[in-house]
């Protein structure tokens, strides 16, 4: 019998990922956006469409919008099940998922289990499955692991599947599950948005 910690990777979906930019030194959240951040809707016209590497970063995901829960209560659930999650409330508020993970292993923080990979939903998804590779080498080398689990909700899943096929024998998932993943395209969609 082999006894490890067991890592779970949470990637949400698309828009799913909270966004942000850093404008005068500032860190300045862009996504999602909600009628009370009233720059928000002037950051996200000068910067959405900026797909130049680390200009628009990803922070965490998106908890909830307003007064709506979205991942929030999904991602609670987990904490005292035997997952643990650390926050990230330093200044800079947000770092990219990588980032997070190191300052982990240089502080020896091996109780937290959760991770999120917060995501550009905006770049290929090639582009973030590799991303993804790199944290799940981090998370693996954190809890000294062979693998982790993976849960990916909607694109989530799409880039866990992009990383499983690219990453050949250095794929190290246990267990992967995916919640509403569109793995046959999004036909339906796409018929409904232009048809009504």
């Amino acid at each position: 019998n082999v006894s490890y910690t067991q890592s779970v990777l949470f990637i949400p979906g698309v828009m799913g990922s909270t966004l942000g930019v850093y404008e005068t030194f500032t860190w300045e959240e862009m996504w999602p956006s909600t009628p009370l951040a009233i720059n928000r809707g002037s950051l996200r016209n000068k910067y959405m469409t900026d797909l130049r590497e680390g200009v628009v970063v990803p922070g965490d995901a998106v908890r909830n919008v307003l007064w709506e829960d979205f991942y929030g209560p999904f991602l609670t659930n987990f904490l005292g099940n035997g997952l643990e999650y650390k926050e990230d409330r330093s200044d800079p508020p947000y770092r990219d998922p990588l980032q997070r993970c190191a300052d982990l292993k240089a502080s020896a923080r091996t109780d937290i289990t959760l991770f999120i990979f917060a995501y550009d939903w905006r770049q290929p998804i090639e582009n973030n499955a590799q991303k993804l590779a790199k944290l799940i080498t981090c998370v693996r080398e954190l809890h000294d692991v062979p693998q982790v689990n993976i849960i990916g909700h909607s694109m989530g899943g799409l880039v866990a599947g992009t990383y499983a096929q690219t990453a050949g024998d250095a794929v190290y998932i246990d267990k992967l599950i995916t919640v509403a993943t569109p793995w046959q395209g999004s036909p339906k969609l796409t018929l409904s948005v232009l048809t009504g």
